[in-house]
Parts: C-alpha cells; sequence; structure tokens
C-alpha cells in the first residue's frame, strides 16, 4: 500500500472534474510478467475519518506480457 504521495486539495463545484498523471512504475516494481489491479484511493478532508470519507476510483488491470 502507497500512502499519501500527492498531499493536494482541490475543491470542485458540480459538474467539474479534476485528473491527474502517475506514473505507477516509479512506485511499484511491474517487471514481472503477470497481471495486476491498479486503483487509487483517498480520504476526504475531514476532521473525523470514517470509511465512508474514502474515495476510490474504478480498478484498471495492467497486463505485463513474459
Amino acid at each position: 500500500m502507497l500512502e499519501d504521495i500527492n498531499n493536494h486539495a482541490y475543491w470542485l463545484k458540480p459538474g467539474e472534474s479534476y485528473s491527474d498523471d502517475l506514473e505507477i512504475t516509479k512506485l511499484f516494481d511491474l517487471s514481472h510478467p503477470g497481471e495486476y489491479k491498479v486503483w487509487v484511493s483517498k480520504e476526504l478532508l475531514s476532521r473525523h475519518p470514517r470509511p465512508e470519507d474514502t474515495v476510490k476510483s474504478n480498478a484498471v488491470t495492467v497486463v505485463v506480457q513474459p
């Protein structure tokens, strides 16, 4: 598990979106063939965080061929 590598807050209005790039090969060793599932999650800003205050992206499957 990777802990908070990018600690920025972005306030969005309804209908707005934000995207960012993250080079996962700098964070994880994908040099071995196999299937990897990748997703990101972020705890929302809160004085008293609860599990439901965490947002999670859809998973992406990455297949590394030999």
